[in-house]
């Protein structure tokens, strides 16, 4: 099998591979590198993609706003698909051409700059909202987002919406995220307590579905 070395991964590949592999992944290193902006390449821990998984009957959810860095699974939306699609990158979840289902789960943890989550409300009411007979399936999205300053009418027009099934406030001392930098992280600094970085305010999660959506599952019970 492939070593869980990275370093040793890269080595074991072909010459003409290994040489495209370092110089995408230059790019990639480079472009966060240049943006200095570590906190905002946070993500949403393992555990809690595993609960909605497992515990909410989300199954395996998409990413609307990863990187390569901090994906927790192997396709996403991101905000530089030109240097990231042959990392998974399906593009940007603001690109209607990249992204646009028509079911499936998926979770959004936007950058939180509030003009970035107020266009991606609208994008996630008008997808959920789109109505047309045949069109959209089954759609889930569970929004992750601070419920700070400006933030707080942005969380309540989310959680007053049409399309919220369930919401909850989750206190800044009894969550982290994981770290955008773990990469950067190496020897007494790495480990899974150094990954995450503690909140900073309280966040709210609410779960938009349309009536596919949140219908019962077959054979289930809802």
């Amino acid at each position: 099998g492939r070593s869980s070395n990275p370093a040793n991964f890269i080595k074991s590949l072909p010459a003409d591979e290994r040489d495209m592999f370092v110089k995408a992944l230059y790019c990639l290193l480079a472009r966060y590198e240049g943006l200095k902006g570590a906190g905002y390449q946070c993500a949403v821990p393992s555990i809690a993609f595993d609960a909605a998984k497992e515990e909410c009957g989300l199954g395996t959810t998409i990413e609307c706003f990863a990187s390569p860095l901090n994906c927790r699974y192997s396709t996403f939306c991101s905000a530089f698909p030109d240097t990231e699609a042959c990392f998974g990158s399906m593009g940007s979840f603001f690109d209607d051409d990249a992204f646009n289902p028509v079911e499936g789960s998926f979770e959004a943890n936007p950058p939180f700059v509030p003009e970035t989550m107020t266009a991606m409300g609208q994008k996630i009411e008008s997808i959920l909202g789109d109505d047309r007979a045949g069109i959209r399936g089954p759609l889930s999205f569970l929004v992750v987002v601070p419920a700070w300053g400006a933030g707080i009418k942005f969380c309540r027009d989310l959680e007053n919406s049409v399309h919220c099934r369930a919401a909850a406030r989750v206190a800044a001392a009894d969550h982290a995220f994981a770290d955008g930098a773990q990469h950067t992280k190496t020897g007494a600094n790495a480990g899974k307590g150094a990954d995450l970085r503690p909140s900073s305010w309280d966040t709210a999660v609410i779960l938009m579905q349309n009536d596919a959506g949140s219908a019962p599952l077959p054979g289930g019970s809802g």
